[in-house]
């Protein structure tokens, strides 16, 4: 939960460099139960200290998501990711990617589990493995994503109303030799998990809305 008890942020409230962004607690959620969302506004994100509980080598993260802003931009979830070394990717995120067409326009977004992930134990070279659903976001339309990473695969679950899709990734790439090279997760060592935010560094940072 991403509220406690009191009604206070188990993390802290943050908001972009030169934005004036807004949280709330108050926003109705996806469920019938009773149970408030977590509002993002302007630039608004969820910051949680890091903990290793949450950067594991297999892991399922799950969200709840509503997006009420624009289709044609990054609409990051979640984030435990860290790219500070430029040759060294740590961790996992799970966003709505907008892409550029041929003309430079952007496209609509799509829900995307990115993991870090590296080869044969050596940890000192890692790629980023993603896994991409078919089923387009809505605006104003409540979405359950779920990501998992583990058992040499990827697989990002995306239910929304009636229906649901599920995309799947093999963690392992054929080499010339015909064998299979079985990459692992690379976990996030150091970083904070975001809420809303990410996984850019702040200065190319995108934000939920």
């Amino acid at each position: 939960s991403l509220v406690g008890e009191s009604g206070s942020f188990v993390g802290s409230a943050q908001v972009g460099d030169g934005l004036a962004g807004t949280v709330s607690t108050v926003a109705p959620g996806a469920s019938a139960d009773g149970d408030a969302a977590v509002q993002l506004e302007g630039g608004a994100f969820v910051e949680v200290p890091f903990a290793t509980e949450l950067n594991t080598p297999a892991f399922t993260v799950e969200a709840w998501v509503r997006i009420d802003g624009s289709l044609f931009q990054d609409q990051p979830v979640v984030s435990s990711f860290d790219y500070s070394d430029a040759t060294k990717y740590q961790g996992y995120y799970l966003r709505c990617f907008s892409l550029e067409d041929e003309e430079g326009a952007s496209t609509p977004c799509q829900w995307e589990f990115g993991v870090a992930t590296s080869s044969g134990g050596d940890s000192s070279v890692t790629i980023l493995s993603k896994v991409t659903s078919q089923m387009a976001p809505q605006v104003g339309e409540w979405v359950h994503l779920a990501g998992s990473a583990g058992s040499g695969e990827l697989t990002l679950r995306v239910t929304q109303g009636e229906q649901s899709d599920v995309a799947v990734q093999p963690l392992s790439v054929s080499v010339d030799d015909g064998a299979a090279s079985v990459f692992s997760v690379s976990v996030n060592t150091q970083m904070p998990f975001l809420i809303g935010a990410g996984p850019a560094q702040p200065i190319l940072r995108s934000y939920f809305n």
